[in-house]
């Protein structure tokens, strides 16, 4: 009832249920801002692998002789739904492994065995198992090293993001045509984005795929389009994109893509974004451009290491060096030696104030 909800001691409890790890990343970094009040509660936020990134603190309720709503009547029938899962498709996705190699392949199409059995944590001997039932069912396509979604796997990508089939396909159509040039193309750079995901998360660091989402903004007349690879959570808690780049090699291609996210920061809505290269040469001309919030570094640099730790004293970044690049405008030549999260202590100095919204069924237009 009306009464009960505008009460001061009306706190329900909450569980902020996010579709995937960047807007349960958004939701835990701007929750704050978004309850206001003495009405307020500390919710809890999950997302759709069941990972708990942030659990639900007392007080969980706390209201007077609250009242329950009547019931609105019974239940749907839910057996067709159940008996559905026993065949076809839908068995072979149905288990908590099963689904998570299933998102693992949406996330990087192409990705290999190994990458799979990283990205679920199981042996690739076990990967091979969970992936069999889905190439049976055409749920999933293995092609060369890599694997895909097939047709019935689009559809239930589809049903499970209560999105059109078509507008899956649009996504994911371009790997089923004929022709392997852009294929093989794509999934070499998508190996490589699974790779760096991997390589991060085995340093300690939150990563994970950007499944689709992309940004919209209007620059000068233009309207610019910004497709991260990946998302990665730096201290002290700030989300920043991933690029995995080997299609631009020369100065010029190199420069044109730093400049969509140096253009983010022109009109107020930067993030700060780690640039990974196949080459150190890239790398080097990435950091060259001093940009703010961009750090480069190389795949085997992301392999190997160490990646450092930042610390904000006075203004002024201090800690344990890292492998990624970057030029101060003090200097002449780029240092390697720079910590992973030099920029995101900046950023929250800086643009603590700024709001990201990522929705994850339009792409996010900054007007």
């Amino acid at each position: 009832p009306h009464a009960q909800a505008i009460s001061p001691d009306y706190r329900p409890g909450m569980v902020i249920f996010c579709s995937n790890r960047v807007a349960a990343a958004m939701v835990q970094r701007n929750w704050r801002d978004a309850l206001t009040g003495n009405n307020a509660t500390a919710p809890a936020i999950i997302d759709a692998q069941g990972q708990v990134v942030r659990a639900m603190t007392p007080p969980t309720t706390w209201w007077q002789a609250f009242t329950p709503p009547p019931r609105g009547g019974p239940l749907n029938d839910i057996s067709q739904a159940v008996t559905r899962l026993a065949s076809g498709a839908y068995a072979a996705v149905n288990g908590m492994q099963s689904w998570r190699t299933f998102r693992a392949i949406d996330g990087s199409p192409g990705i290999t065995l190994d990458q799979i059995a990283a990205s679920v944590g199981v042996d690739p001997t076990l990967a091979s198992k969970l992936l069999e039932p889905m190439v049976n069912a055409k749920v999933i396509s293995a092609q060369a090293d890599g694997h895909y979604l097939g047709v019935k796997g689009r559809g239930l990508l589809a049903s499970s993001e209560r999105k059109t089939p078509r507008r899956t396909a649009r996504r994911w159509g371009v790997y089923a045509q004929g022709g392997g040039e852009y294929q093989s193309a794509q999934r070499l750079h998508n190996q490589g984005q699974a790779e760096t995901i991997r390589q991060l998360r085995r340093n300690g660091f939150a990563a994970f795929p950007s499944l689709g989402i992309v940004i919209d903004y209007w620059h000068q007349g233009r309207l610019i389009r910004v497709v991260p690879d990946a998302f990665v959570v730096l201290a002290p808690g700030v989300l920043v994109a991933v690029e995995f780049e080997r299609s631009a090699t020369t100065p010029g291609d190199i420069k044109e893509k730093a400049e969509k996210y140096k253009r983010l920061g022109e009109i107020g809505k930067r993030i700060p974004v780690l640039f990974v290269t196949e080459t150190e040469e890239a790398a080097r001309i990435l950091a060259e451009l001093g940009y703010n919030y961009l750090l480069a570094t190389t795949l085997d640099a992301v392999r190997e290491g160490p990646h450092g730790r930042a610390i904000m004293q006075d203004g002024e970044i201090d800690g344990e060096p890292g492998c990624w690049w970057y030029r101060y405008s003090d200097e002449e030549a780029p240092t390697s030696d720079n910590p992973i999260d030099m920029w995101s202590h900046f950023y929250v100095q800086s643009d603590q104030n700024s709001a990201w919204r990522l929705p994850l069924d339009e792409p996010f237009r900054l007007v």
